[in-house]
């Protein structure tokens, strides 16, 4: 049986397929904090290089977004982010960008959805207007509101 290895000679030690996974990672990590600076500072958070694929026709850069509309944004920004990484040596033959979509599996309190709490008032005058509605659907719909906000108001 084997005896356990401290953990440190794992990662760091002669096993050549953690220590190339790690390298790896740190290289894309670094590429990552390059592209920081050529985005806006509100668009860097939101994208990180998650891989770079050698092809035919040169090197692909895949980007990882955390939104839909970030890889949109994002897109905009191809042109510049090309030019600028072209620079590294080993991106010199970067010929394309492949932007995906990976939603966060977490968010940071500021993130978090505001639940938003109605008022007695703001519930008294939605069922007023409910109750000279003529309209069933609506007064229907105003009615279910206004009860809402009449059930949330004494959760305080």
């Amino acid at each position: 049986m084997n005896s356990p290895k401290p953990l440190n000679k794992l990662l760091f030690g002669s096993s050549t397929e953690i220590k190339s996974l790690l390298d790896r990672a740190s290289y894309l990590n670094e590429l990552t904090c390059y592209l920081c600076t050529i985005l806006p500072a509100n668009v860097a958070p939101h994208c990180q290089i998650a891989n770079i694929k050698m092809n035919r026709s040169g090197i692909n850069l895949v980007l990882i977004t955390d939104s839909p509309a970030w890889s949109t944004k994002i897109r905009f920004y191809i042109p510049a982010i090309l030019s600028h990484m072209k620079k590294h040596k080993e991106l010199q033959q970067l010929n394309s960008i492949r932007i995906k979509t990976r939603p966060r599996e977490y968010r940071t309190e500021e993130e978090q959805i505001r639940v938003v709490q109605m008022s007695d008032k703001s519930a008294q005058l939605i069922a007023q207007a409910a109750n000279s509605t003529q309209d069933e659907t609506l007064k229907a719909a105003l009615k279910r509101l206004s009860n809402r906000g009449a059930n949330n108001s004494g959760k305080h």
